[in-house]
């Protein structure tokens, strides 16, 4: 249980964030770089580790 918090009666869903690229050769572009390190593109069988909490749990 994160932050040691005592369960409540609550629901919650996780919807992770999914794209297709229209072509091979396009670049991620950082609209916000103060408030992001940036973007990567990851096949779903080869994802960086470790993964967030929450992306990992959803992948279960």
């Amino acid at each position: 249980m994160p932050f040691n918090m005592e369960p409540t009666k609550c629901h919650s869903t996780r919807s992770p964030p999914s794209a297709a690229l229209k072509d091979e050769t396009q670049m991620l572009f950082n609209m916000e770089p103060t408030k992001c390190e940036g973007w990567d593109w990851y096949q779903w069988e080869h994802l960086p580790q470790p993964l967030f909490r929450p992306l990992e749990n959803s992948l279960v």
